[in-house]
């Protein structure tokens, strides 16, 4: 090993995550959260998310031009 971190490569976990956080990255995904009250269902629509690799466009080509 190189001794680098691939901390900046690691999600948080969604059960680590502030319902505000949640919200946020779920809003950046183009996903709405609203009617969502419960926390384990916000959760788990995040999880959903990822997996699916849901972003905005524009949020995807920004991220891209930057690496």
């Amino acid at each position: 090993m190189d001794g680098s971190s691939d901390e900046d490569d690691e999600e948080v976990v969604p059960g680590k995550m502030k319902v505000s956080e949640m919200k946020a990255e779920l809003d950046l995904r183009g996903v709405t959260s609203a009617g969502v009250v419960d926390r384990a269902e916000l959760e788990a629509l995040l999880l959903k998310a990822r997996i699916e690799g849901k972003a905005r466009p524009e949020i995807l080509d920004t991220f891209n031009e930057q690496r």
